[in-house]
């Protein structure tokens, strides 16, 4: 808790409104209203943390009627048993400062629920760009009831577009096991899972075979047909597997019926057998799920705007660009101190000038390399990002003081200089793709006794096959 005492003549020492107002935040100095946080196994006992109404009801129409409404709290402590403190502390620092950095998924999430109970649109929307750029794979079934229940349907479809292309990931970690019917129907719904119909399929198996085990039955092929239901056995697209792999790993489970059976294997000699003719229950012939494109990627020239020596590189690197046809961005490789960062690192994306959306992206096990002074790594975004042709992007690279105020970005500047013969760099004549550097962004007023922490060395893409946006 912050001390009741306040500084001698504390108004003098902050130029502006906004930093008076900040001092107040968590503050007891002038408080009159205080919120009560029952402790963890001792409801006797409480958090307290204290605020001014004034100011809460400024920042929100659910705080303005509760206390200056015609029904007025005239309670000076308020108990909160919907939230923790620290969640709650967050919430109040962006009414009294107009500050939401979060750190991680969970700590979004709740501040999110608080955002839309008290009415604070503006803090749901930073919630909301946060989860969209942020959200671990891992944990995008986890906000989809939010964005539900809250009406956000573009942060729905942002969930799915992570889980379609994290499919193999998703289904081989042991939280999918965790996951509730409807999703597990939702998700083999989806048309463009990256993960091959096998693995989907053996991934359902365990989640089956778990489901009855949490319920104290038998775990067997019926009983996971009980558990599963016919409308999520009918999504797997058995069709597309290959015959060994039906016989090899399907078979054994004993989940599909004899007609079932039947009817798949029919299915693989379709060019002499008509199908229709088999009176079963029909599995739907769908293509197969999209398969991982090949890798490419640009290679960019060392530019003196990005290093001026190994030892003093500012912690933004930036890089403006345009292509020739539309891409999907799906990260890019960089060279780094491994001290710096280690595996994630922040990434902020622009078009034409306009800031965008500022992206995690993160390093798989195979592409990490720590045992160089100075690593050369590649780090992937959630989702692929499409690039549009004949636009000019930049990337944003932010080091771990990426809030620091000491640098910022302008829109006014001639952009990054290349060396005259590495203007236009072509990937392969194959793809017919290629990059040019291009005006965009520029860091003024660059520190050189800063740590180093790396710069951008290739953009790796995919070629646009699909609608991603």
């Amino acid at each position: 808790m912050a001390s009741t005492q306040a500084e001698v003549r504390w108004q003098t020492k902050r130029r502006t409104f906004m930093e008076r107002n900040e001092y107040m935040w968590n503050k007891s100095l002038m408080s009159d209203v205080k919120f009560a946080f029952p402790n963890k196994g001792d409801t006797s006992t409480y958090k307290i943390i204290p605020a001014h109404k004034y100011v809460l009801a400024v920042g929100s129409p659910v705080f303005y009627a509760m206390f200056y409404g015609g029904m007025a709290e005239v309670r000076d402590i308020i108990e909160i048993t919907d939230s923790d403190p620290d969640s709650f502390l967050h919430f109040l620092r962006f009414l009294y400062c107009d500050e939401a950095n979060f750190v991680e998924v969970v700590s979004a999430i709740k501040v999110w629920y608080l955002a839309e109970k008290y009415d604070v649109p503006s803090l749901s929307r930073a919630c909301v760009n946060f989860l969209d750029g942020n959200m671990d794979p891992l944990r995008a079934f986890d906000i989809i009831p939010y964005a539900r229940t809250f009406g956000y349907e573009g942060l729905e479809e942002a969930c799915w577009e992570v889980i379609e292309y994290n499919a193999e990931v998703i289904a081989d970690d042991e939280t999918f096991l965790d996951i509730e019917h409807e999703f597990v129907v939702s998700f083999l719904e989806r048309s463009h899972l990256v993960i091959t119909e096998v693995d989907l399929f053996n991934a359902v198996d365990r989640w089956a075979a778990k489901q009855c085990e949490d319920e104290g039955m038998k775990v067997d092929g019926p009983t996971k047909r009980s558990v599963l239901g016919d409308s999520l056995v009918q999504q797997i697209r058995f069709s597309s597997m290959s015959p060994k792999e039906f016989s090899d790993v399907v078979l054994p489970k004993n989940i599909l019926t004899q007609e079932e059976i039947i009817f798949v294997f029919k299915s693989f000699y379709s060019d002499y057998v008509d199908v229709e003719d088999v009176a079963a229950p029909m599995f739907e012939f769908r293509g197969p799920r999209t398969s991982s494109a090949p890798m490419l990627s640009f290679t960019f020239s060392l530019n003196p705007l990005l290093r001026t020596s190994w030892q003093y590189v500012f912690e933004s690197a930036m890089l403006s660009f345009e292509v020739s046809r539309p891409i999907l961005l799906c990260g890019f490789q960089f060279l780094f101190n491994p001290t710096a960062t280690s595996g994630c690192v922040s990434v902020t994306m622009w078009r034409q000038g306009v800031k965008m959306k500022q992206l995690i992206a993160k390093s798989r096990p195979d592409t990490w390399n720590t045992d160089s002074s100075h690593g050369q790594n590649k780090v992937f975004l959630n989702r692929p990002f499409t690039v549009k042709a004949k636009t000019c992007y930049t990337i944003e690279l932010l080091g771990a003081s990426s809030h620091s105020p000491s640098y910022y970005v302008t829109n006014d500047s001639s952009g990054f200089d290349t060396y005259p013969d590495q203007k236009d760099i072509t990937t392969d004549e194959n793809y017919d793709v290629t990059l040019k550097f291009c005006e965009g962004l520029r860091v003024d007023e660059i520190s050189l006794n800063r740590p180093y922490f790396g710069h951008i060395e290739r953009v790796l893409f995919t070629e646009k096959d699909c609608s991603l946006e």
